[in-house]
């Protein structure tokens, strides 16, 4: 029996591993309408929008409307403040984790064609200055971080405020396996810490 169960657990653990080192695109774009698309094992997911029936979310809200109440009245009585020393703990591992997620991160592409306006041309020209200086101070870092392959910005003075649609688009790949590794390193790190918390 043995000899027969370990190489079926052996069997799914590798095909689990194999499946999570497949890279998962995810794909959020804006052109009057925002969207957030995943593709998993090369199958397209919609994320965003959304379809779903109104009657029963609004059932739903009313349930966890009512849940909440009672969960309040329960929490009173057993609130835990999370001290100043866990706390300065607790930052330098979400900072570093953030930095290590983003590492294991790659941008394909970012799409932006945007027009600036403002309420005259003074206010239009400071308006896109800012933009311009905000997205030059932030493209470097995402270069840095994230390992950009590719992108096209396009942004302009719309001194003739002739409303052309703003459009985005951004593509991500990222391995889940990465992912789940580094929140196991974390939660560990947490523990860690709770544990000389209660000492």
């Amino acid at each position: 029996m043995i000899n027969f169960v370990v190489p079926v657990i052996v069997t799914i653990l590798m095909t689990l591993l194999f499946v999570l080192t497949i890279p998962s695109y995810i794909t959020v774009s804006y052109d009057g309408c925002f969207r957030v698309k995943i593709k998993f094992l090369y199958i397209p997911i919609s994320i965003f929008p959304v379809s779903f029936n109104i009657k029963k979310l609004k059932n739903r809200k009313a349930c966890l409307h009512n849940k909440g109440k009672s969960k309040e009245k329960a929490g009173r009585t057993k609130n835990k403040h999370i001290s100043l020393k866990s706390l300065c703990r607790i930052l330098p591992l979400l900072w570093d984790f953030s930095g290590k997620i983003l590492r294991h991160i790659r941008i394909n592409s970012i799409y932006l064609d945007a027009g600036i306006t403002g309420a005259d041309a003074e206010n239009t020209a400071m308006r896109y200055a800012q933009l311009y200086i905000l997205i030059g101070n932030i493209l470097p870092i995402m270069e840095k971080t994230c390992h950009i392959k590719k992108y096209n910005i396009s942004i302009y003075p719309d001194f003739l405020q002739l409303d052309n649609p703003i459009e985005f688009r951004i593509s991500i790949r990222l391995s889940l396996i990465f992912i789940i590794y580094e929140l196991l390193r974390m939660s560990l790190a947490y523990v860690k810490i709770q544990g000389q918390e209660n000492l």
